[in-house]
This record gives C-alpha cells, sequence and structure tokens, in this order.
C-alpha cells in the first residue's frame, strides 16, 4: 500500500476515534484507542484471518488486558469460537467452546486440529426450530430466540444451555460472543469464579444487559468498558466490549 493509503486509514480511523470517544468526554479511550493503529493496519492488510492469526475479534484495548490477565491454570467457556478459541487455549489450562453455525464450526474444527492443541472441548449445537406458533420476544432472555431475522422461527435453548451441565463457580472466564447473548448471561453468571471475568462483545446492543440490573451493582461487579476498535474491521467502525468481574 502507498503513502497516501497510509495516510487516509489514519485520517479515517483518527476521525472515527474522535467521533465516538473524543468528543464524548472519553479523552482515555480515545488516546488508548490510537494506540492500536500499527495493529490495526497489519491485521486490515493482512490476507490471513482471525483463525490464521488466532486472535479474539474484540476490541483492541480487551485484547491487551486479557494477555496480562489470562493465567495458565484458568478454564474458560466460551460462546461463539473462532480464533478466540484458538487464543484462549494457547493462554488456559482448559476451553469449551460452543458453536451454532455448521460450517464455521468446520472451519474452526480443522484450524484447532492443526494447531496440536488438544486442551480445546468444541461443540456444535445448532437451533432447533420452533415447535408452536408462540410469538416469542427476542429481548427476553427466558424465550431462546435470536432478535436476527436470519434465524426466525428458530430456538437456542440447547445453546444457551449448555453451560448448565457444570457446576457453580467453575470458570475464571465466561465469553459472551455468540447467539441469543441475554440468555447466554443469564445461564452464566453463577459459573463464574469469584474474581473471574463475564466478558460481552457487542455491548452497545443494550437489549444484551437490560434484563441484568445486578451487573451495574459495584458492590458485586467491576465493570470494565473498552471501546474501539478491533482486529480486521473498517477504519470507520468501531465496536464495544465490557469485562464483569465477579466481587
Amino acid at each position: 500500500m502507498n503513502k497516501r493509503n497510509v495516510i487516509r486509514d489514519l485520517l479515517v480511523y483518527i476521525f472515527t476515534s474522535a467521533r465516538y470517544l473524543l468528543f464524548k468526554g472519553h479523552l482515555n479511550l480515545f488516546l488508548k484507542d490510537l494506540s492500536y493503529f500499527s495493529q490495526w493496519r497489519m491485521y486490515r492488510l493482512s490476507s490471513k484471518g482471525t483463525l490464521d492469526f488466532r486472535v479474539p475479534w474484540l476490541v483492541f484495548s480487551s485484547i491487551s488486558f486479557l494477555d496480562t490477565w489470562l493465567k495458565k491454570h484458568m478454564q474458560v467457556f466460551e460462546y461463539g469460537s473462532g480464533g478466540s478459541t484458538l487464543y484462549f487455549a494457547q493462554k488456559t489450562a482448559r476451553v469449551i467452546s460452543v458453536e451454532h453455525d455448521k460450517e464455521w464450526y468446520g472451519n474452526t474444527k480443522k484450524a484447532i486440529n492443526e494447531s496440536g492443541l488438544v486442551n480445546i472441548n468444541y461443540v456444535l449445537i445448532e437451533p432447533q426450530l420452533l415447535q408452536d406458533t408462540v410469538l416469542r420476544d427476542c429481548v427476553d432472555p427466558t424465550k431462546f430466540v435470536s432478535c436476527f431475522v436470519d434465524y426466525k422461527g428458530y430456538e437456542f435453548s440447547a445453546y444457551a444451555n449448555a453451560i448448565s451441565s457444570y457446576d457453580d463457580e467453575s470458570f475464571e472466564l465466561v465469553v459472551v460472543d455468540g447467539r441469543v447473548r441475554h440468555s447466554c448471561i443469564a445461564n452464566a453468571m453463577q459459573k463464574i469464579k469469584r474474581n473471574g471475568i463475564l466478558l460481552l462483545d457487542n455491548a452497545d446492543r443494550t437489549y444484551y444487559l437490560t434484563p441484568f440490573p445486578e451487573l451495574n451493582d459495584q458492590q458485586k461487579w467491576k465493570q470494565i468498558t473498552c471501546i474501539g476498535h478491533f482486529p480486521f474491521s473498517p477504519a470507520s467502525e468501531l465496536n464495544t466490549t465490557k469485562l464483569f468481574i465477579k466481587l
């Protein structure tokens, strides 16, 4: 890429960060996001993807946090899979990952097999056709239905309940980055150990968190909000990743 394209990318990157962070009073988040420009551009220009780099599709600052926080003894449960599955497996003792998409499951399973990593329990749990005609509210976590039109007529109860067979306080980290995230959160909170983390990606979709006001209780959960660019994203796009530390 020539110098003109570097300048163009930088200007769009800065403008986007300034618009959503600096101009809204988030100076620290703005400066932190700017520091990841070179890393962002490396991923953006590469012909490889998340499975090749073994990188989570999360806000850069949240990845930096995890880089220092994760320890080899930890147990991770993950809703949604990909480069993140390989990333967590390299850094922790065990990863249990559930995936709803059969094609993506095949791609990720191949990458796992080729990686030589043996501490991943990877499970495909596809959505099931609804067996009734009752209208289900997609923002209600007890209904297990997605608000995305592609999944109209399907339910994800088996997927969201996949963590239920594990004892309470089994995991240092539960990552919610797949389907029916509010339903997954409902099942995940009691499975997290003390000082463990519930990680929610795309947390700017407010209906994921609206049913759980207890996560705003500062006596029970410490909240870290990461807003910024993320691997492989356009320069004009930001994301929000939230980490809730169980006190």
